[in-house]
C-alpha cells in the first residue's frame, strides 16, 4: 500500500523545547506535515528546500530571530501565511509585527483551540492564495 504525501507543510521554529513539544502533540499530524525546528536558521534552511503553506515562529531566538524569518519568507514566497508567537507580552513588539504584514500573533501560553483554529484558517488563506495566483498564470 502506497503512503499518500500530506498536502500541506507547516514549518515552526522556537527555541523552546517545551513549546516545540506542546505543538507537536497539539497539532494535527494527520492532517499536515509538520516539521519543527529551534532556530530561525534552520527553518530558513528548510523553506529553501521544501515548499510550505504556513510558517510559525517565535520572535526572540538566536541564529535569525522572527522578524528575520519572517523578512525572509516575505521575501522567499509572499503568500506564505506567518504566525507569529511569543512570550514577551510587549504592545510595541506586538505592533511592529503586526506591521510586517503576518497572519496571527499570539502570546505563549497558547490556546490551543483557538491556536489549531487560527493554523486551519492560515491554510485556507494559503489555498486561496494559490488558486489566485495560479488563475492569474493562466
Amino acid at each position: 500500500m502506497l503512503k499518500t504525501a500530506k498536502k500541506h507543510l507547516i514549518l515552526i521554529a522556537d527555541d523552546d523545547k517545551y513549546i516545540r513539544d506542546l505543538l507537536h502533540k497539539e497539532i494535527d499530524l494527520s492532517e499536515y506535515e509538520v516539521n519543527i525546528v529551534n532556530s530561525g536558521d534552520k527553518l530558513i534552511n528548510l523553506l529553501q528546500t521544501r515548499k510550505a503553506s504556513l510558517i510559525i515562529t517565535d520572535i526572540f531566538m538566536d541564529h535569525k530571530g522572527g522578524f528575520e524569518v519572517i523578512s525572509i519568507v516575505k521575501k522567499l514566497d509572499k503568500y506564505i501565511p506567518i504566525i507569529v508567537i511569543t512570550g514577551d507580552n510587549d504592545i510595541e513588539l506586538e505592533r511592529k509585527v503586526r506591521n510586517k504584514d503576518i497572519f496571527a500573533y499570539f502570546v505563549k501560553p497558547l490556546e490551543i483551540k483557538i491556536f489549531n483554529d487560527t493554523i486551519k484558517a492560515a491554510i485556507e488563506s494559503f489555498d486561496r492564495s494559490e488558486a489566485k495566483n495560479i488563475e492569474m498564470k493562466h
